[in-house]
């Protein structure tokens, strides 16, 4: 939260003091030298200020990843690493956070993306995938649609295909919002548009 007011502030800031310098530019200038000034350092004030919230965030957020690093080394073993292994280790454990909220965050997309999206499993397509990871073929119905999949046209018109493996490939249609899940075959035999 200290991070986006910090943001919004300079960006405040920024847009005072270039529509300050732009009215005093063209001529339009409404105030008088003394109240053009006083706003250009209305701007700065704005533009120090989302600097130091900006800073302080980072800093809290800093202090906050120390102390679950403490909990999770212990207090003994953090406290025996140099200040620059408590640097890498508090940038390691930022990454894997981010890490965790992008995670976190396409998982929460594909699920409204699946209940946004009504997925028909055809008998045929069925029989098809019989004998076959059923994670891996569900990873990549997950895919149609996100541009993850590689989906491909395919030339005799019978609908798009998604890749599951190197080889093997789901044949489906869109039709509306709905997508009709037609074949799955193991090996890649058939010509693409």
């Amino acid at each position: 939260m200290l991070r986006l007011f910090g943001l919004i502030l300079s960006v405040i800031g920024i847009l005072i003091i270039l529509v300050n310098s732009a009215m005093s530019v063209t001529g339009a200038v409404i105030l008088d030298s003394f109240a053009g000034q006083s706003v250009s350092i209305l701007g700065l004030v704005c533009i120090i200020m989302g600097i130091i919230l900006l800073s302080f965030s980072e800093s809290s957020s800093y202090e906050t990843r120390e102390s679950k690093l403490r909990q999770i080394l212990g207090d003994k073993r953090y406290e025996s690493l140099s200040e620059k292994d408590k640097i890498a280790v508090n940038k390691a454990y930022r990454r894997h956070e981010e890490l965790e909220d992008r995670r976190e965050n396409y998982a929460q997309s594909q699920l409204e993306r699946s209940s946004n999206v009504h997925v028909i499993r055809t008998e045929h397509f069925e029989r098809a995938i019989r004998n076959h990871d059923p994670d891996i073929i569900q990873k990549a119905i997950d895919k149609i649609g996100t541009g993850k999949g590689k989906e491909e046209k395919l030339s005799n018109g019978a609908g798009y295909s998604v890749r599951v493996t190197k080889g093997g490939r789901i044949i489906f249609d869109k039709i509306g919002g709905k997508i009709e899940l037609l074949d799955y075959l193991p090996k890649h035999e058939y010509k693409k548009r």
